[in-house]
């Protein structure tokens, strides 16, 4: 694949822009539309609470680093 000339370059990045205007629109008219569900809220709570470990003051970038290395040494 060759590289872009500027003017693609620059038709690709008016693309994009239209592009992010009609997702926002999309996005604004789901949320619009979307019906709150209490039965479902109430069941990931309740999850949440039933599964949650201890509160950690760590932001998980220790646990992601573990993560990363494990899949590593595969």
């Amino acid at each position: 694949m060759s590289p872009l000339t500027r003017a693609q370059q620059k038709r690709l990045v008016e693309q994009w822009k239209r592009a992010g205007v009609e997702l926002a629109r999309v996005r604004r008219e789901e949320l619009r539309r979307w019906k709150y569900d209490w039965t479902v809220v109430d069941a990931l709570l309740d999850v949440g609470t039933r599964y949650a470990r201890e509160s950690s003051r760590s932001s998980g970038l220790v646990e992601w680093q573990r993560w990363m290395r494990k899949l590593a040494e595969r």
